[in-house]
């Protein structure tokens, strides 16, 4: 029985029922939600995104997970992207918002229980690239596009794809919003009402 996702980030950006959030997306911000642990792929993501076209013009946004942490920013200059990513944190209003806004959330874990950030941002009309396994697959279905998380060029080369690609990013869009509309808490509490 799947996770549900409710309309939070429609109602909460000031949008009507089925209809694109009216905001303004920030020019090619890359979005990452939640911690930067290991099984996340953080660092993979991260090392793809410095080494892709979109790491020289984007910036990446970490919502949510605390604070960067001193090593973390020492990483990330390493990197040449110092100044170039942030963290931020907030309600889910501040994260919906945040949805709204960017180009792609980046979603390459190794694993996920279930991976509810990609109907979070499919309901906000936020383009998702994530894993092409598990969970991710099946929460997404044929609504993101899917990467080998392991695969570093790949990675880059995948967010490249939808970054420059307006087409690409409308279609995923308009993909996610229908599949998001598939998962809601009411069928997952009737579902699990069913199975008692």
């Amino acid at each position: 029985i799947p996770n549900g996702v409710r309309a939070f980030a429609m109602a909460e950006v000031g949008a009507t029922s089925g209809a694109a959030p009216r905001v303004k997306r920030r020019s090619d911000q890359v979005l990452w939600v939640g911690e930067r642990v290991d099984y996340k792929n953080f660092w993979g993501a991260l090392e793809a995104f410095a080494k892709s076209r979109t790491g020289a013009e984007a910036e990446w946004l970490c919502f949510g997970g605390g604070e960067l942490r001193p090593e973390e920013r020492a990483r990330i200059a390493r990197l040449g992207l110092e100044g170039r990513v942030r963290q931020e944190s907030g309600s889910d209003a501040a994260l919906a918002r945040v949805y709204a806004e960017s180009t792609v959330l980046f979603y390459p874990s190794l694993h996920e229980g279930f991976g509810l950030p990609i109907l979070e941002a499919m309901s906000a009309g936020c383009p998702v690239i994530t894993s092409g396994h598990g969970a991710m697959l099946e929460v997404a279905g044929e609504a993101a596009r899917f990467v080998d998380p392991h695969d570093a060029g790949a990675l880059s080369d995948t967010l490249d794809s939808v970054i420059f690609d307006a087409g690409e990013q409308q279609r995923l869009r308009d993909a996610g919003r229908a599949r998001a509309c598939r998962f809601s808490w009411r069928a997952t509490a009737e579902r699990h009402a069913e199975l008692y």
